[in-house]
């Protein structure tokens, strides 16, 4: 991480995708920095289905970091379906993991999707999670240096 540090400062400009990161970058003492905005890009889909059913869906890597393995712990507890859409090293441990706890039924892994099947599965989410274990561009400003 030092390295990485080191050679963000001898770049001529570092970019940050939201004002959180932007905020972490100067933190860690970078000053030559801009924002340029991260957009999405996919284009929003019609959801169905919210009335007869509860859907908790969670995006991205599926690694520790990205907290999937406290979102399947939290299964236990909620009477919904869990879809969890990404790849990522910790794939096969977290399906392990639903085994485990016995709630394998109501956890569907997708694996990567392309923009258009991911817009589906956000419209269609009765609530769509961020259980991060790892600060993120959603609001953390501080330092891990």
């Amino acid at each position: 991480m030092t390295r990485g540090l080191e050679g963000l400062r001898q770049a001529d400009m570092v970019l940050a995708y939201s004002s959180a990161i932007d905020r972490h970058l100067a933190v860690n003492g970078l000053v030559r920095r801009n924002v340029i905005p991260l957009f999405a890009t996919m284009t929003p889909k019609a959801g169905s289905g919210h009335a007869a059913r509860r859907r908790v869906m969670f995006a991205g890597r599926v690694t520790g970091a990205k907290g999937p393995a406290v979102l399947i712990h939290a299964a236990r507890d909620v009477d919904a379906e869990f879809v969890i859409c990404g790849e990522g090293r910790q794939l096969e441990a977290v399906s392990r993991l639903a085994r485990q706890l016995g709630i394998q039924q109501r956890v569907r892994f997708t694996g990567w999707l392309n923009p258009e099947e991911l817009a589906q599965e956000l419209a269609d989410a009765s609530v769509v999670v961020v259980p991060s274990r790892w600060p993120s561009r959603l609001g953390w400003s501080g330092s891990r240096r």
